[in-house]
């Protein structure tokens, strides 16, 4: 069959994320809430403001690697009100390979791009 719009959207970034995520570190990524629901729903992934999956404007999704441990977290804005400060939405906890997992049963991988023509909004910190 066709591969759902999220299974394909997802693919990209999902893989990104895994190749950012081969050694310890921190990675966060930015995108339009359209990425960031993908990546909810392709990777079973929820956090909570403003709707379950959904994401605010200035967003962004962060990985932390740490042995095996992978913690992801949402930060946002506090509101959409100027000067309003950041908060970091726990989102979830899973091994390195538990993510893995999730990103070949959730996305369709071959629908990713290839590495070099990943946009460069990536920051990843060692």
């Amino acid at each position: 069959g066709h591969p759902s719009i999220a299974e394909a959207t997802a693919a990209s970034m999902a893989v990104n994320i895994l190749t950012s995520l081969d050694r310890p570190g921190t990675s966060i990524f930015a995108g339009h809430d359209s990425d960031h629901e993908a990546l909810a729903a392709a990777l079973a992934l929820r956090w909570g403001a403003p709707a379950p999956g959904a994401s605010l404007t200035a967003s962004a999704l962060r990985f932390d690697r740490a042995g095996d441990e992978v913690a992801v977290s949402m930060v946002m804005p506090v509101s959409v009100a100027r000067d309003a400060g950041w908060k970091a939405v726990p989102v979830a906890r899973m091994s390195a390979e538990d993510l893995r997992g999730r990103v070949e049963e959730g996305t369709r991988v071959g629908c990713a791009h290839a590495p070099e023509a990943w946009p460069a909004a990536q920051a990843v910190i060692a």
